[in-house]
């Protein structure tokens, strides 16, 4: 864990070549901006954030992006964390499905 002035980092190892990014700012005890990644072989494939001043989940292999409605950044930031840990390889294999419809697709 990587921890500066109002910053913490650090980066989870689910399993190999499957990473957990964390960062999130905070200030008197609130967090003001957090992202959390699934990163997978290198490639970032899921991300929550609260850019866009709304907390809500990319997913970046798709392009869909799905909004956090009543959530407030700290619950946003826990509920992410915990989504990613529970689900995590449920991700990598509609990343996967994904992946091969698209490679399906490209030789048909």
């Amino acid at each position: 864990m990587v921890m500066g002035g109002n910053e913490t980092i650090y980066i989870n190892e689910l399993e190999e070549d499957v990473q957990l990014a964390v960062w999130f700012n905070h200030s008197r005890g609130e967090i003001t901006a957090f992202a959390v990644k699934l990163i997978y072989r290198g490639k970032e494939i899921v991300r929550y954030d609260n850019g866009h001043g709304l907390p809500h989940r990319d997913i970046l292999y798709s392009g869909r992006k799905e909004w956090l409605w009543g959530m407030d950044v700290n619950d946003a930031l826990t509920f992410a964390v915990e989504d990613m840990k529970a689900n995590y390889v449920k991700y990598i294999e509609r990343y996967e499905r994904c992946l091969q419809r698209r490679k399906n697709l490209k030789n048909s």
